[in-house]
């Protein structure tokens, strides 16, 4: 049983709350809501996921609905949202900049990636290294090992 099992639907809706307030505290920390914005929203499907509760209660819980709605209209005013304008311009824009983060986050992965990978590669020459120091150590032995066999 999860700690959520044991509460009352009220309880639950106060426990989402606390997650997202704090889950918004550690986005204005790490200055990364650019990895959460598509089509100009915030990713309310990715944040459900990251603070463990289901995408339907933004529409349910109304504190989960005033706070989204309290920290789109701020991401706005700091410019990382832009506020709907209408036409096709602004869908142009709002998908270039979607699109931008999309690259960054990538980008960031990539690089993350090939210095893991560096980090394999040489651990795997360094063992490679060993196994062939081993190698001939077994291979020295064996031949002390021969002539043992001959004096004996």
């Amino acid at each position: 049983m999860t700690k959520t099992e044991n509460l009352n639907g009220k309880q639950q809706g106060e426990e989402s709350a606390k997650r997202f307030a704090s889950w918004i505290t550690e986005r204005n920390t790490a200055h990364d809501w650019d990895d959460y914005v598509r089509a100009g929203k915030l990713n309310r499907s990715e944040i459900a996921m990251e603070c463990g509760f289901d995408r339907a209660a933004f529409r349910q819980n109304s504190n989960l609905a005033k706070l989204l709605d309290a920290t789109e209209k701020q991401l706005a005013d700091d410019g990382i949202l832009s506020r709907p304008r209408g036409g096709y311009d602004a869908a142009d824009a709002e998908a270039a900049r979607t699109d931008e983060a999309t690259v960054k986050r990538i980008m960031s992965t990539k690089g993350k990636v090939e210095q893991r990978l560096k980090a394999v590669e040489e651990q795997n020459a360094a063992l490679r290294a060993e196994a062939t120091a081993l190698r001939a150590e077994v291979a020295e032995l064996k031949a002390q090992l021969a002539q043992y066999k001959m004096i004996d």
